[in-house]
């Protein structure tokens, strides 16, 4: 009797691959094909495997030579980053972003051990695989778009780009300003220097004796003020004055008067503030997040000093979060001021694709719309033709910015679903007024020049704009029949405000009007917010775990490369639907297909259907074959082994 095994063969695997099985990583108690393993995919039904499953088919579809790389051979044997990635991706679309989150559904969730062949890292393991994804996120989501494009899943057409923002991890309640990040930096020094012994420190001040201190006119120490759960001994902060903004404080503590207190006092909670760390190493990590962000206040210190004198704020009011220095503060969705991050997702508007993702500190989306065309070019690796935007993309700024660029901008010109009802209860508008390109100035509806009033220069945040300011006289606004339309003082005129940007403007206004524009335009709310809901209420997407730009793009990238796995694997089934396969057999005269039956194939457990027939819907049943205990497919996630019969 002969009996056919089927035995897999590697042919060209990468070298990557040849590392991720070798001693270099921690091989994982389950193989594939582990009785342990099978008996999970057994258990649970179809629809709720399926998740779990597409992950671990499409990974290994994805190169991670560049994430192996990074692993040098130092230290503990690490975990197979390819099996921690795909347990990550599993979580991140679940909504769960914390890696306190993921080491607890390694011991919990049965799908997580399937994908993981039974390892259990620990916590630090998560931590740290997640801040290793920081240089390589970008480049793994652009794969999964290039093998979309490959296989006819994508065709970018028009893409349609929009933003919103999201929480920093860190606190709301807890925002100070440059002089009380001076004093707390000068603080931390001092304690450094007395951890290790290389200069005095200033004796410990009481609230007792900082209240005899107010008494006779004395600033009261700052750590006492911010820190009410401070003990009578605190370190006394030593003074530092205001400084401009140009001129960034000296962080060089100066010892003060009197005698030297030893480096083990700092270790006693009584004598340290609420705020100041409790070890040696994480004062000095301290003094470094306080160092960034004196360097980020001082950033903004001086855009501040460049506002308008109306917009202007006094520099005790500009402040910054110590949690994550590079976090914006601003009002959020719910009108919440707290630190914030603005993050830019491209979709696709035809499919569900996110084509492009960036992470901002700024919280106007005009500024972001140079940086993320550099961003759709990357992840693309080609020129897009056409762009949809809302409203705050459109400025007179980004418009001749687009000017010598092969792009074109579909948005609207300052108007939205709230503004077309107030335009339209307004007076005579300005379009009414006609612009004579050789007198070089308008013409009012009743066909009398205005005259040239003065050029006004406005900063919009980084960009300066000149405004050109005419005035109809006076007499002929009093005499006009149409004077209670068009102006409320007819005896200083009418004025109209010609912007630099006007011929842009006007260009914009003209190709928004065309049929084609309105029409494509109807369909941005539809695609693009759907995928920004999603990312809230689905994924739980509210509040960044990650600190800095690089933490927020790296928890943004994880959302959106579990997304476009999900959709690649849905446009997948809907293409090999519509079309018929080599392996598939007529059935009856309906012009019905499945699939040929496996020999070896028998019903598996719980008395489900046979693998092979149709479904309730009359669609062929996929090919599981962590359904079928008898099938050994082949490593088609790596394409690299092909099944070999060897007879005995």
């Amino acid at each position: 009797m002969a009996i056919v095994f089927s035995l897999p063969v590697l042919i060209n695997r990468p070298a990557w691959q040849h590392r991720l099985d070798s001693a270099a990583f921690r091989q994982p108690p389950w193989p594939d094909y582990h009785p342990a393993r099978l008996a999970i995919a057994n258990d649970l039904p179809r629809d709720v495997l399926h998740l779990a499953h597409l992950i671990d088919r499409l990974v290994d579809q994805i190169s991670l030579a560049a994430i192996v790389a990074s692993y040098h051979g130092r230290g503990s044997t690490p975990h197979r980053p390819d099996l921690m990635l795909k347990a990550v991706l599993f979580m991140t679309q679940r909504g769960m972003h914390s890696p306190a989150q993921w080491t607890q559904q390694c011991y919990e969730n049965r799908l997580v051990q399937w994908l993981l062949r039974g390892c259990r890292p620990a916590r630090a393991r998560w931590f740290a695989f997640r801040q290793r994804l920081v240089p390589f996120i970008d480049d793994v989501n652009k794969q999964v778009l290039a093998l979309a494009q490959q296989q006819g899943l994508l065709d970018v057409q028009v893409p349609v780009l929009d933003g919103t923002l999201l929480a920093a991890n860190s606190s709301r309640h807890k925002l100070i300003n440059q002089d009380t990040l001076n004093r707390r930096l000068v603080q931390v020094e001092q304690a450094i220097g007395a951890d290790t012994g290389a200069q005095t420190v200033a004796p410990p001040a009481t609230v007792g004796e900082a209240a005899a201190g107010a008494r006779r006119g004395e600033a009261k120490p700052d750590h006492l003020d911010c820190c009410p759960r401070a003990q009578d001994d605190a370190v006394a902060p030593a003074s530092s004055p205001s400084r401009s903004p140009a001129q960034p404080a000296s962080t060089t503590s100066r010892p003060a008067a009197g005698a030297a207190e030893p480096a083990a006092a700092h270790s006693n909670s009584a004598l340290r503030p609420a705020w100041l760390a409790k070890t040696s190493k994480g004062r000095a990590l301290q003094q470094k997040r306080y160092r960034q962000a004196q360097q980020e206040l001082h950033k903004r210190l001086v855009h501040n000093a460049q506002r308008r004198k109306e917009d202007r704020k006094p520099e005790a009011q500009v402040r910054i979060s110590l949690g994550d220095a590079e976090a914006t503060l601003g009002l959020d969705k719910e009108k919440v001021y707290r630190p914030l991050f603005n993050v830019q997702l491209v979709s696709d508007l035809t499919t569900d694709f996110c084509l492009a993702y960036g992470v901002f500190s700024g919280v106007q989306d005009a500024a972001t719309l140079k940086p993320m065309l550099g961003r759709i070019d990357y992840f693309l690796d080609k020129k897009i033709r056409r762009l949809m935007t809302d409203a705050g993309y459109a400025t007179g700024a980004t418009l001749r910015l687009l000017e010598g660029e092969p792009i074109e901008l579909i948005a609207p010109w300052q108007e939205n679903d709230w503004t077309k009802d107030k335009k339209a209860t307004k007076k005579i508008p300005k379009s009414a007024f006609i612009w004579d390109e050789q007198k070089q100035t308008y013409r009012c509806p009743e066909g009398h020049e205005l005259k040239y009033v003065r050029t006004q220069t406005k900063r919009r945040g980084t960009v300066e704009e000149k405004h050109q300011q005419y005035r109809c006289p006076a007499e002929h606004c009093q005499n006009c029949p149409r004077q209670k339309e068009c102006t409320k003082n007819a005896t200083t005129g009418r004025m109209v405000v010609r912007n630099e940007y006007e011929p842009e403007v006007q260009r914009h206004r003209d190709r928004m009007q065309g049929e084609e524009a309105k029409k494509l335009y109807k369909k941005r709310k539809e695609q693009i917010e759907r995928r920004l809901a999603d990312s809230k209420e689905h994924r739980n997407l509210r509040k960044l775990s990650m600190h800095g730009l690089a933490g927020a793009n790296v928890q943004v990238g994880l959302t959106v490369l579990a997304n476009n796995l999900v959709v690649f694997d849905k446009l997948e089934n809907q293409q090999q639907r519509t079309r018929k396969e080599p392996g598939m057999v007529a059935s009856g005269s309906a012009g019905r297909t499945i699939p040929a039956r496996r020999q070896g194939c028998g019903r598996p457990e719980r008395g489900e259907p046979l693998l092979g027939t149709l479904d309730s819907w009359n669609h062929p049943r996929s090919q599981f074959p962590y359904r079928c205990l008898d099938f050994r497919p082949a490593w088609s996630a790596f394409r690299s082994l092909k099944p070999c019969p060897l007879r005995i």
